[in-house]
């Protein structure tokens, strides 16, 4: 009789065992997991800011564009805007690498559509701004403005998702 407690007490005391590192090993995989999503949102946070910073860049860029006179100062500018579209670029790779929310990637490509729709309209400017016609560089940058706003509201739309 005193066998066969010795032998039930061990086999409780093997499962506590056993329950309690299962138990650990759970505990430490749901943190990991919580720290990777918490990462994830600041990551994906981050790269989106920084993309709604670049357009807001490119657009500042091409306003000085647009009042400057010498066509040294335009190329800077210009490059400077080539660069900056690349930055976005990069911004929005990294950021399409990441696990997206519910509804995220809707916005997502239309963001993306946004933009696309300003390459041209923005190409116009810098044309009508090289050939010396400010009122007309001035006319399509206004003309420009609810795509911007289009491009902010998709930015934050994106952040209030993640």
């Amino acid at each position: 009789m005193r066998a066969i407690l010795r032998l039930a007490f061990g086999i409780v005391v093997v499962i506590w065992i056993v329950a309690e590192v299962s138990s650990y090993f759970r505990t430490r995989q749901i943190a990991a997991d919580v720290q990777l999503i918490g990462e994830n949102v600041l990551t994906t946070i981050r790269l989106v800011e920084r993309m709604g910073m670049d357009i807001e860049r490119w657009r500042i860029l091409m306003d000085e564009h647009v009042v400057a006179q010498r066509p040294d100062v335009m190329d800077r500018l210009e490059r400077a805007m080539a660069d900056n579209r690349r930055d976005y670029e990069d911004a929005r790779r990294e950021y399409l690498e990441l696990p997206m929310h519910p509804g995220e990637p809707e916005v997502e490509r239309r963001l993306d559509a946004d933009v696309a729709a300003l390459e041209g309209p923005v190409a116009d400017v810098l044309a009508s701004s090289r050939h010396n016609q400010g009122a007309a560089a001035q006319a399509r940058i206004a003309a420009l403005e609810p795509r911007f706003v289009a491009v902010e509201n998709d930015v934050d739309e994106l952040v209030r998702i993640t």
